[in-house]
């Protein structure tokens, strides 16, 4: 999921559904093919490598590569990757959507046909291609699914979407699609509406912009782009007039559609129909009614059966409605088509604390909470306050996270969901009523709630029929606490709402509840991650999907706590630290990461930037706030390539990609423009300064320098120690594509910008050598070690320290992806500077160790000591790890240097991560 002209929420117009009754209607008939897409199956259907008959065994799963397919990357340019990958140590593929999209669609969540492959890819044929060469190479597949949604954006040519219009509540595919026929507003009744004008129906009607097209028995309404099928009856009324072709005769004809036209702008509160968060062209479906669930599975599961793919990663399973039903309807299905053990991975932001529930049939989540957790362990929790202190006096911002949040939250629910809130409140309301007979009255509740609602800290509850979430009580009372203390707060109404909404008292209000249940992820996400996160800037690398930008960091007994509970509750939980929905690639958060170590390094260059861009600000007709100063300056410390090489770090377009990043980043944060109000005039100012600041000779970038060269050694450091934490903790490691180099991307579409594969490919046959087992491979690792550290800004030590870690964990898959989590007690002067723990198995043992807080190990310079190199030269002293005392092996190899260690119950972290950043001690027996 994503922004700007994508899935995630960047419609440059704004969304909003309302409540509904489930769906009746005839049977769900799948329609024929139309020029678009390749069906999922049939009796005619060829056999090909895979099918049942001769269906292959499953890869074994330790990690997966994601790969994003668009019309300009397809299956042909996948399959000619797959020996790649297999060389890179990759077990599976793990693939954006492959149905069949809106055209163009440059992420595939805009699915307009479930049941067949996306034509844009190269189809069947190209999809068989792919299968056949990566079973040759011997890796899996997991593919991504949208359950909860399609695409009906102009031109989409979603047929099932333009069948309801055509046929309104009485088409077979009326069922398909989470309408409310029956909404508050009587001339919505049976009908949908569409808000896609730009001004009102009666200009739009002058200006000639609604025209009829006819083409022998059908016929469409035109408006731009849009092309909205005519109902029969109605067109043969037309034709029984006269067929007018006059401004009026349009506009009785659209009086007799099963559609009603509406402002964009006006119409947000009264759009019918359930939406993907807040986006009008993403429209909820019904997935949970079986006859939709086949629908929307049928291909995957053919896939499935045939031993094509081997698991699902399911997208916004908080947007369905009952998501544990779901999940045994699913795994009943994979079941059913002899994968029971398929892979399921769910893309749930967990927030806090939170556990996936107990109940959910699944491996776990797709790693937003592991990517939070790698950064935290690594920030420098002891800075928090001076951070806040120097970011309040740089941008003037005096409210704290809580109340950026709160705020953006309650602006998402009186805003784009606040028609689509009322409908439900009332509902609520009045199912409510038939218990306690209206003790509160609707006005008052309805408030309430809206009071409620935007301060609950997760994404949603999950009552279901007939159970009650047994921790949606703790949820209610932490949000009633905080509604509490809100000016003029109705404490009654409070209360009965929060019980109500916790503990639901009769099946309507559970139903209502439960509807109310889907939009609440759209009120955290269109909140928080899509407002707050950009609108607070303290250290931005707190400010991630599933993130929380107020915890400043996390101790290491914490980090340990949780990768034991996952290595007990999710083994094979997938691990990320990105992905295509990130705001920020890994390494720029590493870098900013850094900075969490140096307060008064980072004052001062706050201090010179500012005066550095005064001369440039004067320049300007408008100003740029100091607070999004503040977002450049710590962008520009994340993201610039300065150094990297140019095939790396994109140097040539990096001050294009930077204006367009912020332009993006403020109109999220909504306070000096937004996606529904630009301000043009803001914007340039803003481009103009970007421009010129970097323009050289550049007084910003040399009043920078110090602290940027600090900032880009340190955060390879960190980037390193990230890496080997995805790699070696509980769980299935991911990587996202091109992250085997330095990734100073940005949220999309920056972080979906094609990959250079023949540089990989290049680098890694260079590689090769130090990337074998046994002693040759040793020797070559000894050798190749040091002069990789030397040469690190070209990334090489990234992507041998991937790959080595990858073949490791494919060699030794049980280990990482079912073995124990034990930390390992680190004892000595440099304690707080490093992770240990040790993953076992059977006769199975690693060591791990990465450094933390880089900062306090190495010199400023970074020069030192003889021998070392100038990158890497730490100061452990007389810092060790413990070793447990029934761990036996008497000797251990590093995976990364090829050097033999022999610890005697204690191993030196000189002698161990004294030679390179990061180690992974194998046990030799």
């Amino acid at each position: 999921m994503a922004a700007g002209a994508d899935h995630r929420g960047r419609a440059i117009r704004p969304r909003q559904p309302a409540g509904r009754p489930r769906p009746g209607g005839r049977p769900l008939v799948p329609l024929p093919p139309a020029g678009r897409g390749h069906p999922a199956g049939g009796a005619s259907r060829p056999a090909r490598a895979g099918d049942v008959t001769g269906r292959p065994p499953a890869p074994t799963l330790a990690s997966t590569y994601r790969l994003q397919l668009h019309r300009g990357f397809t299956f042909d340019d996948a399959r000619a990757v797959v020996p790649y990958l297999a060389d890179l140590g990759v077990t599976h593929l793990y693939l954006s959507p492959i149905t069949t999209a809106a055209p163009g669609s440059t992420h595939g969540y805009d699915v307009t046909d479930p049941t067949r492959l996306e034509p844009e890819f190269g189809g069947q044929e190209a999809y068989t291609g792919l299968v056949q060469a990566q079973q040759a190479a011997g890796l899996g597949q997991i593919v991504d699914i949208v359950p909860n949604h399609m695409g009906i954006a102009a031109g989409a040519g979603n047929r099932y979407w333009e069948d309801v219009l055509r046929h309104g509540r009485t088409s077979p595919h009326a069922r398909i699609f989470d309408i409310d026929w029956t909404p508050p507003d009587p001339a919505l009744r049976n009908k949908v509406l569409l808000p896609i004008l730009g001004d009102t129906l009666d200009a739009a009607l002058e200006r000639g912009e609604v025209a009829l097209e006819v083409d022998g028995t059908q016929a469409w309404l035109c408006y731009f782009d849009h092309r909205l099928p005519v109902s029969p009856p109605s067109l043969e009324a037309w034709r029984a007039s006269g067929a007018p072709r006059s401004q009026e005769a349009v506009r009785a004809l659209l009086r007799e559609q099963h559609y009603r036209l509406g402002h964009w702008r006006t119409a947000k509160r009264d759009v019918n129909y359930r939406r993907f968060f807040a986006i009008d062209e993403l429209i909820g479906i019904h997935t949970e009614d079986p006859e939709v669930f086949d629908l929307a599975h049928r291909l995957v599961l053919r896939l499935v059966r045939d031993g094509s793919v081997h698991g699902v990663r399911i997208d916004h399973p908080d947007g369905l409605f009952d998501p544990q039903g779901y999940l045994e309807r699913l795994q009943a299905a994979l079941a059913a088509s002899g994968a029971a053990e398929a892979y399921v991975v769910l893309e749930k932001v967990l927030q806090a604390d939170e556990p996936l529930p107990d109940a959910w049939d699944c491996d776990g989540s797709t790693g937003y909470d592991f990517m939070n957790e790698g950064t935290r362990v690594l920030v420098a929790a002891e800075h928090a306050e001076a951070f806040e202190r120097i970011y309040r006096e740089a941008s003037g911002r005096e409210a704290s996270y809580e109340a950026v949040a709160d705020e953006c939250r309650a602006d998402v629910v009186e805003g784009p969901l606040a028609g689509q809130f009322e409908t439900l409140a009332r509902r609520l309301h009045a199912a409510a009523a038939e218990v306690d007979g209206g003790a509160v009255s609707e006005a008052r509740f309805v408030d309430a709630l809206r009071a409620l609602l935007p301060r609950i800290a997760v994404y949603r509850t999950y009552h279901r029929e007939p159970q009650t979430d047994p921790r949606a009580g703790a949820v209610l009372d932490d949000a009633l606490s905080h509604a509490r203390r809100l000016e003029g707060a109705d404490t009654e109404a409070l209360e009965r709402v929060a019980r109500l909404l916790a503990d639901p008292p009769n099946g309507a209000a559970r139903e209502v509840v439960m509807w109310l249940q889907q939009i609440m992820p759209a009120v955290q996400a269109k909140g928080l991650e899509d407002r707050a996160f950009y609108r607070y800037r303290r250290l931005l690398a707190l400010n991630e999907v599933g993130g929380d930008p107020e915890r400043f960091g996390e101790s290491v007994e914490s980090f340990h706590r949780r990768q034991q509970r996952r290595a007990e509750r999710s083994p094979s939980t997938m691990l990320s630290t990105a992905t295509h929905d990130h705001k920020r690639g890994e390494d720029a958060r590493a870098r900013l990461v850094a900075l969490s170590e140096l307060p008064e390094a980072w004052a001062e260059a706050w201090r010179r930037a500012t005066e550095a861009l005064e001369p440039l600000q004067r320049q300007l007709p408008r100003r740029i706030h100091p607070d999004d100063v503040y977002l450049f300056v710590q962008t520009l410390l994340a993201t610039d390539p300065h150094g990297m090489t140019p095939a790396l770090g994109g140097a040539d377009d990096f001050v294009t990609r930077l204006q367009d990043y912020l332009v993006k980043a403020l109109r999220e944060a909504g306070e000096r423009t937004e996606w529904e109000d630009v301000d043009e005039s803001y914007e340039r100012a803003v481009r103009t300064l970007v421009g010129r600041a970097l323009a050289a000779p550049s007084p910003l970038v040399e009043a920078l320098a110090g602290l940027q060269a600090r900032v880009a050694h340190l955060g390879a450091v960190n980037s390193l120690a990230q890496v080997v934490l995805r790699l070696a903790s509980p769980g299935v490691t991911d990587t996202y594509q091109g992250n085997e180099l330095w990734d100073f991307s940005l949220v999309d579409p920056d972080n979906r910008r094609p990959v250079d594969f023949g540089l990989r490919r290049a680098l890694l046959d260079r590689l090769r050598p130090a990337l074998e087992d046994g002693p040759t491979g040793d020797a070559a690792r000894e050798h190749l070690a040091p002069r990789l550290l030397e040469a690190w800004r070209d990334g090489a030590v990234k992507c041998f320290v991937l790959a080595r870690g990858l073949r490791v964990r494919r060699d030794l898959a049980p280990l990482f992806v079912g073995g124990s989590y034990e930390p390992l007690a680190v004892d000595g002067e440099r304690r707080e500077h490093a992770i240990a723990f040790l993953r076992r198995r059977g006769d199975l043992d690693c060591i791990v160790a990465v450094p933390r807080l880089p900062g306090g190990l190495l010199t400023e310079s970074g020069a030192g000591r003889v021998g070392r190199g100038s990158f890497w030269q730490p100061m452990w002293g007389d810092t060790s790890l413990r070793l447990p005392g029934n761990v036996s092996p008497p000797r251990w190899r590093d995976a990364f240097t090829g050097a033999a260690i022999d610890p005697a119950g204690r191993v030196s972290l000189d002698g161990v991560l004294g030679p390179f950043p990061v180690a992974m001690l194998l046990a030799e027996r």
